[in-house]
């Protein structure tokens, strides 16, 4: 058995990631101040719904920050695979917070449809509106590319949040246009309604890939990119990997399996194996991984996928290509792991 350890995230990116999330949320208060004042200003429904969502992003971004700081401590007795997975608890608090807000902004909705106010300033609460809804599109795709390349899940989910009031904002805008231009006062309430359902949606979705962080659900895009480091660094010795799991702990990814090898080849041999194999994934993850690898010698049943040359133990010719078993990616939900 060969065990390999990695270091957590780099304190820099950490930093980086940090203050990336501070300026975002300062930049949230400014919006869900203007959005009050646009509501203030028309007494719009639907600007007040999207000025409520961004008081939900606030709280949300506050308990991200936080989750990231906590997450960037390294590991300890207590907590061996690190603290990352403390994002998905921001994920989860987050889409709570969306799916309360659904909720209300609905309620709210429905009470001012049967209790009417007369709107005003409409071309200030759209251009109001436009310019929120421009910023938070800006914030919530820089959040976004910033997760996905640090693997922040929080602030991935936060991202995808702010381009949902992004699109909330945008129907908003529609709405307003339409009463502005037609009259119909109901038409206001009508959207308002919509962007209850948008928001609902949005926070089922956050909760349910929190539950699914935690529970270790599989993860086919981090299988595809394990099944893709293998062909590209395939080694004829490598006869067989299987019992592959792979999960993510924030920005943390711990990876196990094991490695059929030559069962004529030295203790040394095999530990070399495991090492081109380890160092495989170090362009890919950096020094955010560690890798579990159990060598195990080669019998019969694996003479048909080995292409090692010349192998004086050789019982059956090979028939199948190397790694051609990885084509069959539903393998790789098998319950027990890779049986590749």
């Amino acid at each position: 058995m060969g065990i390999y350890l990695f270091t957590v995230p780099s304190s820099t990116q950490h930093t980086q990631n940090l203050r990336l999330m501070r300026r975002v949320l300062f930049a949230g208060i400014l919006l869900a101040v203007v959005k009050f004042v646009a509501w203030y200003l028309t007494g719009s429904e639907a600007l007040f719904s999207d000025a409520l969502e961004s008081t939900i992003n606030i709280a949300a971004g506050t308990f991200t920050l936080l989750s990231l700081r906590y997450a960037g401590r390294p590991r300890d007795s207590d907590h061996p695979y690190g603290h990352g997975k403390v994002e998905y608890f921001a994920v989860g608090f987050e889409g709570g917070l969306v799916l309360l807000a659904g909720v209300g902004i609905g309620a709210n909705a429905l009470y001012a449809w049967l209790h009417p106010v007369p709107l005003q300033k409409l071309d200030v609460g759209i251009l109001l509106g436009t310019v929120a809804g421009i910023t938070n599109l800006v914030l919530g795709l820089l959040l976004i590319r910033r997760g996905k390349r640090t693997r922040s899940s929080a602030l991935v989910a936060d991202g995808k949040h702010l381009l949902t009031d992004t699109w909330s904002s945008a129907a908003m805008i529609v709405g307003l246009l339409l009463v502005w231009l037609t009259g119909e006062q109901w038409l206001d309430y009508l959207f308002a309604l919509l962007l209850a359902l948008m928001v609902f949606y949005t926070g089922f979705s956050l909760v349910r890939k929190s539950i699914g962080g935690l529970m270790d659900a599989a993860d086919d895009d981090l299988l595809k990119v394990v099944v893709q480091v293998l062909r590209q660094n395939h080694r004829a010795a490598w006869i067989d990997v299987h019992n592959l799991r792979v999960k993510r702990m924030g920005s943390f990814i711990h990876l196990d399996c094991y490695l059929t090898v030559p069962y004529f080849i030295t203790l040394q041999e095999a530990w070399e194996l495991k090492e081109d194999l380890r160092k495989a994934f170090a362009p890919v993850w950096g020094d955010e991984y560690e890798v579990f690898i159990h060598s195990v010698p080669c019998m019969q049943q694996y003479c048909h996928a080995c292409a090692v040359a010349d192998c004086p133990g050789r019982l059956a010719p090979q028939t199948e290509g190397a790694c051609q078993h990885l084509d069959r990616l539903e393998e790789l939900r098998m319950p027990g792991g890779l049986n590749a």
